[in-house]
């Protein structure tokens, strides 16, 4: 039986992203696993990495590392309570660029044995034009890749659970629906 020492969780923060990580925290138990919990972030198309915004009144950053921090904030909090409370030894990582090859990055900079991620499992049409990050990373990858099937909830703002902004508050989901969905 194979034996996985670093499993790589790849996490959205859509309403699905929670049965992915608890796939995850489960697998991690059962094998004495740590986790690598990744978050591939994309700015909004034309935003260079290193434009300046203001953050605050006077306060200006690059783009990419201000929300990179701000993400791998909303993973400490929302996911990583969810391995400690179980035992399971876990890390937060925000990477930026295209998902499928970030992910496939990291399993090599984590030296990984093993990717949790979801999936929808589009089938026909909607597969050929929105593609499967899923099927994209299961091909590229030196180790096995664990799908978690989950289904896009349409109640939901966004076109689908890669934009979904159901975990969100304020203006964030508006803007993501409006310009991701």
């Amino acid at each position: 039986m194979p034996t996985y020492e670093r499993i790589l969780v790849a996490l959205d923060f859509s309403r699905c992203a929670r049965d992915v990580a608890l796939h995850g925290v489960e697998l991690a138990r059962a094998f004495g696993a740590i986790v690598h919990l990744v978050h591939v972030d994309t700015l909004p198309d034309g935003v260079p990495e290193d434009a300046r915004i203001e953050v605050a009144p006077g306060e200006v950053e690059a783009a990419g590392p201000w929300m990179a921090g701000r993400t791998v904030e909303r993973l400490r909090e929302t996911f990583e309570p969810l391995f400690a409370a179980r035992g399971v030894s876990v890390t937060s990582h925000v990477v930026s660029g295209p998902v499928a090859k970030r992910l496939i990055d990291a399993v090599e900079h984590f030296r990984a044995d093993l990717i949790v991620m979801g999936t929808h499992g589009r089938q026909g049409v909607a597969r050929l034009v929105l593609g499967s990050v899923a099927e994209d990373v299961m091909r590229r990858s030196p180790v096995p890749v664990v799908t978690v099937r989950t289904q896009h909830d349409d109640r939901c703002a966004a076109a689908n659970c890669a934009w979904c902004a159901s975990a969100r508050t304020g203006e964030e989901p508006l803007i993501d629906a409006e310009t991701m969905g």
